[in-house]
């Protein structure tokens, strides 16, 4: 029966669905994302994972966000993902504030795109298509030749890790020292959140872990090492 169904929703999703008019779109924290339902979306349980609402994507950076974002600050997202945090950021630093996001993926740069022309915050958000590091597991489709040095990041209020394992390469070769530092660790890919916190550290952060990346995947998230940590400089 599971191939049958398996079978089934390939066909659906291959074939029909592309032509569906959209019903209505994906709430991902609350928020509209790039993503939107179908009339016939609901006759497939089992693989619709991606056009169901998830009430705490991304919890633990989205907090982290909203405790450390200011109006009119200047944030680094390296990683944007379906552009939840790039949103919640881009709302947090409103009206005078400014987002830059590093992307590898010209497909997922749509779907940010998509996102935040939904919650009112397009302008306020600049893309580059480029990989910062070489030390990249990379999705979507579309990925970028320009790789960006690390050293070459230009100064922010507020930088944003999310990069697939990459983060320690960058935090190595960061000359910028941003007021706070949010990175999502990923020991599955080699930055573990022992080794991220104990490099912070050493660049004369505050270290707070906020814990798992996602609630609705905490066994994903011990297995393969994906927590949140908070970074801040000591206030002058």
């Amino acid at each position: 029966m599971k191939k049958i169904e398996k079978y089934l929703w390939h066909a659906y999703r291959v074939s029909l669905r592309p032509i569906l008019p959209a019903t209505s779109p994906v709430l991902y924290h609350q928020i509209p994302v790039g993503i939107d339902r179908k009339s016939l979306d609901s006759f497939f349980p089992t693989y619709k994972q991606n056009y169901i609402d998830i009430p705490l994507y991304e919890d633990a950076l989205v907090r982290a966000i909203k405790t450390n974002v200011r109006p009119g600050d200047h944030v680094t997202v390296i990683g944007g993902g379906y552009g939840v945090t790039l949103a919640f950021a881009a709302m947090a630093a409103n009206p005078r504030g400014q987002v830059t996001c590093f992307e590898a993926s010209a497909s997922a740069i749509g779907f940010c795109r998509k996102t935040l022309r939904r919650n009112g915050v397009e302008e306020q958000v600049t893309f580059e298509h480029a990989i910062v590091s070489n030390s990249y597991n990379l999705y979507g489709k579309g990925h970028a030749e320009t790789v960006v040095d690390p050293a070459d990041l230009i100064d922010c209020d507020v930088l944003e890790l999310d990069c697939e394992g990459a983060e320690l390469n960058i935090l190595r070769g960061l000359r910028i020292r941003p007021r706070a530092i949010l990175v999502e660790t990923h020991g599955v890919y080699g930055s573990s959140t022992a080794e991220v916190s104990d490099l912070l550290t050493q660049m004369g952060y505050s270290v707070t872990d906020l814990g798992p990346a996602e609630p609705r995947i905490l066994e994903k998230c011990a297995e393969w090492d994906l927590n949140v940590l908070s970074a801040t400089l000591p206030a002058s």
